[in-house]
């Protein structure tokens, strides 16, 4: 599916009259060659006629607006718009057509979508899933893939831009089970073709590679099973035969000052039963709040009768 500039500038002049601010189709024609980035409509046509800009503009193409710019245009044509309003007639004339092209009102709009796609790639990646599905998980924690954009680093028109992601998705341990890992790092590949002077193609995001991180397991022969008491007994530096009975303790995942981590978890025994253990633990270590590592709760014994 296509839209052509003639549509478009058409419906910027049919959006600008339901606003109550109607504006002649020559002054939508050159709203919209400042979207596109040019000064003037002629400077639009001349990129067009040298193939510097898409004849056709497809439905998966981004357009990233110079804001600014775009208002700077409207002054020079005495139009009475602020810069929401600008935005709005350009997004909504794209809208309006069949599957019409994303339209962004900054960079970081821009990112933010992107973003959202390589975590989105990532999550629902086959061999991430594999990985994943080994771990004795409670669900996602936290999709990490780092990169940075800004239009300036793009290539020049015609030209296609790649960028190589090196991250990880961690999971939550569950700690009812042994613990096998819960990250997976990941290796993945954004790739864009500039199209135009604030256009772009679509976006391609492929994963490179997904490998579990098995580091935790480094020099870490598994041992024998232990009781909550002797797991107990050791954080606390308790008898473990006084813990036998602990109950009614509450656990939360530490998730760091952001709220997006996994770092371990916190146990907290202010309501803890028998209340004896509960003035003991006070009294040696003044808390009852501990933070423990993710590995906490690997390798217990199970609860059930």
């Amino acid at each position: 599916m296509t839209t052509n500039f003639g549509a478009l500038a058409y419906s910027i002049r049919v959006a600008s009259q339901i606003r109550g601010k109607a504006i002649k189709l020559g002054h939508a024609q050159q709203l919209l060659a400042a979207a596109f980035g040019y000064g003037s409509l002629a400077g639009y046509q001349h990129n067009l006629t040298a193939r510097r800009e898409p004849e056709q503009i497809a439905s998966n193409c981004h357009l990233i607006l110079d804001v600014t710019f775009l208002r700077m245009r409207s002054d020079e044509l005495e139009l009475d718009f602020d810069d929401a309003a600008l935005v709005d007639l350009i997004a909504v004339a794209f809208a309006t057509q069949p599957r019409g092209a994303r339209v962004y009102d900054s960079d970081d709009a821009f990112f933010n979508e992107i973003h959202d796609t390589v975590q989105q790639v990532v999550l629902n990646d086959d061999n991430v899933s594999n990985h994943t599905s080994d771990m004795n998980t409670n669900g996602v924690s936290e999709i990490y893939m780092p990169f940075d954009f800004s239009f300036n680093v793009l290539p020049e028109i015609g030209e296609r831009f790649e960028v190589e992601i090196a991250g990880h998705l961690s999971m939550i341990p569950d700690e009812e089970r042994p613990y096998y890992g819960n990250k997976v790092d990941v290796v993945a590949e954004l790739s864009m073709d500039r199209i135009g002077r604030r256009m772009i193609s679509d976006v391609t995001v492929r994963i490179l590679s997904a490998e579990p991180d098995d580091s935790w397991a480094d020099d870490q022969p598994r041992g024998p099973l232990r009781s909550r008491a002797e797991a107990f007994g050791e954080l606390l530096k308790i008898d473990p035969a006084l813990l036998v009975h602990l109950s009614n303790y509450e656990t939360w995942n530490d998730t760091g000052n952001s709220g997006e981590g996994f770092y371990g978890y916190v146990i907290d025994f202010a309501n803890a039963d028998p209340e004896s253990v509960v003035q003991l633990i006070q009294a040696k270590h003044g808390t009852l709040t501990f933070n423990v590592e993710p590995n906490f709760f690997e390798d217990l014994e199970s609860e059930e009768d």
